[in-house]
């Protein structure tokens, strides 16, 4: 992963599980040499969309998005893909395959 780029569109870095996350990838990109950018929409589905769009034009090599729901990020992860940029999706999965998926299915939860 050295020299590589990698963004982060959380739905908020102001929580605690989003802040364990963002922990976890900032150890990795020390580790593995990736330059890593975060884009906090701070709960607001628009100005998410606007981030990843932003970033689809700057073609991170790595697109890690935390979805606020199935549908909001759908055609921009499928148009990210398509622009050859890996996604990754976490913690709720749109209906569009991305590159991978990290979270729970449900199926075990509750």
């Amino acid at each position: 992963m050295e020299g590589k780029k990698v963004a982060f569109v959380p739905i908020t870095m102001g929580f605690d599980l989003t802040q364990g996350w963002m922990a976890a990838v900032e150890r990795d990109a020390e580790r593995l040499g990736y330059e890593l950018t975060i884009r906090d929409p701070n709960w607001n589905v628009d100005a998410g969309a606007q981030a990843i769009e932003q970033l689809i034009n700057e073609k991170p090599d790595v697109l890690i998005v935390h979805n606020n729901d199935m549908q909001a990020y759908a055609k921009l992860i499928r148009r990210a893909m398509d622009a050859g940029i890996n996604v990754i999706q976490m913690n709720l999965k749109t209906p569009v395959n991305s590159d991978a998926f990290v979270g729970g299915t449900g199926t075990m939860s509750g």
